[in-house]
């Protein structure tokens, strides 16, 4: 018993010795984990979205309200066969509650802004030359229009889309009469077809040859993501910082952004 006794205090101070040498003013400060932060409220919406089943992007059924989507590659083209079947979608974008961008939302009013914008995209495939509907599947969410903007933010900065980032365009919409001296999109130099790009003389800074290389860059930088749970492939909260920092591609996070998918794109 005394031999017990003897070890437990040699224990002990072997304890006490050890923390009197902890210089604690050097000591890890690991951030407290707010669930509330408008962050992490984002990457709730996020979570959800990538729980959300895929549809065939032609059997969309019609829906009310607003939210965020996700459109994936699931076709046989060789341009991107990388992304066929992977959990990194082409791309990414919202659809904002009518009268959103001026404040002037109507509560009582239900619309359709979130369907209306999914089958925008649908038309757009259609009427190219060298693209299927078909090829396409999408994930989409019903969410509060206040979180909205930024759980897009959060996708663009966490996958990178591919018709985010580097093909600019696809999610543009006809910018009317007076407008056409712009420069067609690169994402219409690349799949021509939709018929108000037919009124823009000015080709885009990216020919198609040129967008070609540039996507195989963009999947050596960011691989595709196959046979992976979605949800795996959110940011960790280490990576809160850098999120809300922004990028050259996306800029800084913002509850209240108002841009539509890409600043290079017209709402």
């Amino acid at each position: 018993m005394l031999e017990a006794g003897g070890e437990g205090k040699r224990v002990a101070e072997g304890r006490r010795t050890r923390r009197s040498r902890i210089n604690w003013s050097t000591a890890a400060r690991p951030t407290p984990y707010e669930p509330l932060s408008k962050v992490n409220l984002g990457r709730s919406v996020e979570a959800e979205l990538l729980r959300s089943p895929m549809h065939p992007l032609s059997e969309v059924p019609p829906f009310l309200g607003a939210g965020i989507y996700a459109i994936y590659y699931i076709g046989d083209a060789e341009l991107y066969r990388p992304l066929s079947g992977s959990q990194t979608p082409i791309y990414v974008g919202k659809a904002a509650q009518t009268g959103a961008r001026k404040g002037q939302v109507d509560p009582e009013k239900e619309g359709h802004e979130l369907w209306d914008r999914i089958d925008e995209h649908r038309a757009s495939i259609d009427a190219v030359e060298n693209l299927e509907v078909a090829g396409f599947n999408v994930r989409y969410l019903v969410a509060d229009e206040l979180f909205i903007p930024l759980a897009e933010r959060l996708m663009l900065r966490g996958f990178q889309p591919l018709w985010n980032v580097v093909v600019d365009g696809f999610g543009n919409h006809d910018p009317g009469a007076g407008r056409y001296r712009g420069a067609r999109p690169s994402w219409d130099e690349l799949h021509p077809g939709r018929k108000w790009n037919l009124k823009m003389p000015k080709p885009s800074m990216y020919s198609a040859d040129v967008s070609v290389e540039r996507i195989k860059m963009h999947f050596e930088r960011v691989p595709p993501v196959i046979d992976v749970d979605p949800l795996a492939l959110l940011p960790a909260p280490s990576d809160i910082d850098a999120l809300s920092e922004g990028s050259a591609e996306t800029g800084p996070l913002s509850l209240f952004d108002g841009t539509t998918t890409s600043p290079r794109e017209t709402p």
